[in-house]
């Protein structure tokens, strides 16, 4: 595929083996055309997808069932001669309900049962010449995106394709510009910066721009509780950190509280913990990767136990790492350790160095670093009382 195998992108040339009695498919080797290997130099930032968005602007609604609507208005630009057909990337129960023009002029589009074949891609009226732009505007919705843990708490499930994105996975940088529309009592945490804020009958409406390209853009929401504080010197080089949790615990943690002497299982008690230690490892990190181009990060809460993720300014924390020392059993019930939260905060800093922006990437990694003596003097740092103290 001269746009790059799916499975290997970028990489056009693919061995697929096929076992016909464990009907499973694995793929053992995957190169560049020939060509691409004359010069003997590697080219680790070829992108040879058809076509490139720009921008995208979303108009995002969440019901309280979790049930999420968009209108995407996706600016993109030919990459070729003869851009027929638009590939997109799209979470499976996101159904498409029509594309159009700038003009509004109706566009034709694939997408098959979500059970079956869910790629979607867009039929372009006439083909695009190479440098050419197009506006696309793109309605659809569905359910299983965005999950209603219950108590206020609600998991983001699609992380990189609840908007349409150009199928090349993490790289393909853009500017955003998002509206969200919630129900009103919950409060919706974005990426990028907040530009407004308002309610109107029982709907929250937030404003959302990204100042600079970014690979992936997401967002959270529940009813939460927020502390805040600042790292850095001022007036320069001052970063906001923001440490957000759920004032309930959602549905599935709620039958443990209370048994085997356990207390509340709430987590609003450890914002100020988990907020001196991510000004920690802000700090601790900064200074081995230089600061982040941003002026806030959120640390959020998340309904899962077992893993944490992190967007450019938004960090998602495992619920676990919000329980104290004395709730430890809840974290080994639900599948986690009692000390890997500890250090999901250094995501934050690392995302500075490959999800920041077109200037920055991961070539910006190449300074030598023991990763787990790093991680130990994080949690000697930690565990010394020596941490910053949040207000």
């Amino acid at each position: 595929d001269p746009q790059g195998i799916p499975e290997v992108e970028p990489e056009e040339v693919a061995l697929f083996l096929w076992n016909g009695l464990q009907e499973s498919l694995t793929i053992p080797l995957a190169f560049h055309r020939a060509q691409e290997y004359l010069s003997g130099l590697p080219s680790g930032d070829e992108r040879n997808a058809s076509c490139k968005i720009v921008s995208e602007d979303l108009d995002v609604t969440i019901e309280k069932s979790g049930f999420l609507t968009n209108l995407a208005t996706v600016n993109l630009i030919a990459q070729r001669d003869g851009v027929a057909v638009i590939p997109l990337d799209l979470f499976p129960t996101l159904r498409v309900s029509k594309v159009e023009t700038a003009q509004g002029v109706p566009l034709d589009f694939v997408q098959e049962n979500k059970d079956d074949d869910p790629d979607f891609g867009v039929i372009l009226a006439a083909p695009l010449r190479q440098g050419e732009g197009a506006v696309l505007k793109i309605a659809y919705g569905g359910k299983d995106v965005v999950q209603n843990m219950g108590g206020g708490n609600y998991y983001p499930v699609a992380r990189e394709n609840w908007f349409p994105n150009a199928a090349q996975g993490l790289g393909d940088y853009a500017k955003y510009h998002m509206l969200f529309h919630v129900p009103k009592g919950l409060q919706l945490i974005a990426t990028g910066s907040r530009l407004s804020q308002s309610n109107e009958s029982n709907v929250t409406t937030s404003e959302w721009k990204t100042d600079t390209p970014l690979p992936v853009v997401g967002f959270t929401l529940g009813d939460f509780e927020m502390k805040e504080t600042k790292v850095g010197a001022a007036p320069s080089g001052q970063l906001e950190l923001d440490v957000f949790a759920n004032r309930t615990p959602p549905d599935f943690i709620t039958p443990l509280a209370g048994s085997g002497g356990l207390g509340t299982l709430a987590t609003t008690p450890m914002l100020a913990n988990e907020l001196s230690q991510g000004q920690a490892a802000l700090q601790i990190y900064a200074n081995y990767f230089g600061p982040l181009p941003f002026s806030h990060v959120a640390l959020t809460q998340q309904s899962a136990c077992n893993y944490g993720q992190s967007w450019p300014m938004l960090v998602y924390l495992p619920i676990c790492g919000f329980f104290d020392d004395a709730e430890a059993l809840p974290r080994h019930r639900l599948g986690e350790s009692h000390q890997s939260h500890v250090l999901e905060s250094r995501h934050a800093a690392r995302s500075g160095a490959s999800v920041v922006g077109p200037d920055r990437g991961l070539s910006q990694l190449s300074r030598p670093m023991d990763e787990r003596g790093l991680c130990r003097r994080l949690r000697l740092h930690l565990s010394s009382g020596h941490a910053p103290q949040a207000r």
